[in-house]
């Protein structure tokens, strides 16, 4: 994806209405004009079981707990990988180069969630902590 040169990671909070969240970051990306099109916007929605059961998902579609996510425990199922590790995965292929040759990675560049949930779970982000090579 050569032509994007800026990333939008939102994430939802307690409500796990990414939804909502996508929606606002799509509206925010269309007011942005040109740069709006240069700029990949990424809206993880962390599930819970209930929202498997609500929504008829396959039984082995990964969800946490209903607040597991937020601190960054391990999914119910199918598997038992962190939000964190989610998040981490999603830095890691926005750092690749050869599918972002110009998204722009710099730390100063990096915009935390103002939310309390948010905040908590890119702290907890390995690749946010540990001060990752490309971030």
């Amino acid at each position: 994806m050569p032509d994007i040169t800026r990333a939008v990671l939102v994430l939802h909070g307690r409500l796990r209405n990414a939804d909502v969240c996508y929606r606002s970051a799509r509206t925010a990306e269309a007011a942005a004009g040109d740069a709006g099109t240069t700029t990949v916007v990424i809206v993880p929605q962390f599930l819970a079981g209930i929202d498997v059961d609500t929504h008829h998902l396959p039984p082995d579609t990964l969800h946490w707990s209903f607040e597991g996510w937020e601190g960054g425990d391990p999914a119910e199922a199918p598997v038992p990988a962190s939000s964190f590790e989610a998040l981490d995965a999603i830095l890691v292929r926005l750092a690749d180069r050869r599918l972002f040759p110009n998204l722009k990675l710099r730390a100063e560049g990096l915009v935390r969630p103002a939310g309390p949930r948010g905040a908590v779970a890119t702290a907890g982000s390995g690749s946010m902590r540990s001060g990752h090579d490309r971030w």
